[in-house]
Formats: structure tokens, sequence, C-alpha cells
């Protein structure tokens, strides 16, 4: 076995295993067990699990390969996410005091649009027609509650450049990876789409 065979199967089995850490912090994350500690009821105790699971899986692949400076940001989210278990405050999860002319998206809400601004554009492409698209999307939503017409301005405001800066690159880098599955021929862009939907109705965020 040559080296560069030999580094293939162990970037094979790296990723393997992140697969299956990451698996486990999903389950941990979508659980349906009480949401309590030792102490008092906590909303977002398995989320918060899940998703500090999910980080230090992401750290022990990423590591040995870009060592520790490239990993910093995601060291610091997952040391925030230890403050707030353990009731201290942390900079990067304190809420910012900022005016607002008009009430913002919460991060899940954003997650939740973008995905489903992507899976219409998918169904579009699949042969759907745009109101049929997005009267197909818009009931899956689960963050909030809007209608095909809120939903088709809002993806109106997104393709325009109007939409929220996080909102775009979401759906940028959604697209962009449902793109790829579709050239390599894994899924259709029906399929894709679907996917999508999936993910909508389970509200994994």
């Amino acid at each position: 076995m040559n080296k560069r065979q030999d580094d293939s199967e162990r970037q094979e089995e790296a990723l393997a295993k992140l697969r299956t850490r990451l698996d486990e912090a999903v389950a941990v994350f979508e659980s349906s067990a009480p949401k309590t500690d030792a102490v008092h009821e906590d909303p977002a105790f398995h989320e918060r699990q899940g998703a500090a699971m999910a980080l230090e899986a992401l750290l022990d692949f990423l590591r040995p390969q870009l060592g520790i400076r490239p990993i910093r940001p995601l060291l610091r989210l997952l040391g925030a996410l230890a403050d707030v278990e353990k009731g201290r405050s942390n900079p990067l999860t304190a809420p910012v005091n900022r005016p607002q002319s008009r009430p913002q998206a919460s991060i899940n809400q954003t997650i939740s649009r973008a995905t489903a601004v992507v899976a219409v554009d998918l169904l579009m492409r699949a042969g759907r027609s745009k109101s049929e698209a997005l009267r197909r999307v818009a009931p899956l939503l689960v963050q909030e509650t809007l209608t095909p017409k809120q939903l088709g301005a809002f993806r109106d405001r997104l393709r325009a450049g109007r939409s929220e800066r996080l909102a775009s690159e979401l759906h940028e880098r959604m697209l962009e990876i449902a793109n790829k599955q579709i050239e390599d021929k894994i899924f259709t862009d029906e399929q894709a789409a679907e996917g999508l939907l999936e993910t909508l109705a389970g509200d994994p965020t």
C-alpha cells in the first residue's frame, strides 16, 4: 500500500468517525426526553448538549489536519456553550442591544427561511410553478407561521439582495451543496427539495 492510499484510508476512517459522532449529536439535539437538569427545567438542555457534542466532534476531526489557530473561533464557541451550561455569562452568547426599526428574525427562523427558499428554488427547477412550490413549502415552516405569499416576498427580497446577510449566505451555501449533489447524480432536483422539506418538517434547528 502506498502512502497516498494509506492517507486516503485514514481520511475515510476519520470521516466515518465524524459522521457517527455527528449522528449521535443530532440524536441528543432532537431528543424528546424531559428537558430538565438536576435542579430546574431547562428548555434548551438537549439542544445545547447536542450542539456541544457536534462541535467537539468537528474540532477533533479538524485539529490533526489544521492545528489550533484556524479552529480557535470554534473552540471559543464551545467554551461559550460550557459557560452557559454552568450559568456563567460569556461575551459570545450575550444579547446585543441595538436599535431596531422592526422585529428581526431569530437565528432559527433565518435558517428555516433560507432552507425553505432553497426548497422552493429546487421545486421550481424540477418543474413546479412558483405558486405551487410556495404552497408546498410554506406550511412546513414550524419556527414561525408564514403564508405562501409571505414566503414568496421573503424569497424575492433575498434574491434581490435585500435580506439579512446570514439568510443570503445560508441560502447560497445550501444551494451550492444541493447543486453539487445533483451534478454528482446523488439526487435529482425533486429529491433534493424533498430532503429539505423533511428537514423543515422535522425542525432540527
